[in-house]
């Protein structure tokens, strides 16, 4: 997931959003739920704000 959040954070217009987009599935995948997707989550909106 750290992958794709720097693919996010160096350019999130890449391949249609695609950093973003593997994040959310990966958060999915992993129940939306717990720490890790807390923490990726957060970073995540940090990046986007």
């Amino acid at each position: 997931m750290a992958h794709f959040l720097q693919i996010v954070q160096r350019d999130r217009s890449y391949e249609a959003d695609a950093g973003r987009k593997a994040l959310l599935q990966c958060f999915q995948i992993l129940g939306d739920s717990g720490e890790c997707v807390s923490r990726f989550r957060r970073e995540l909106a940090l990046l986007l704000s």
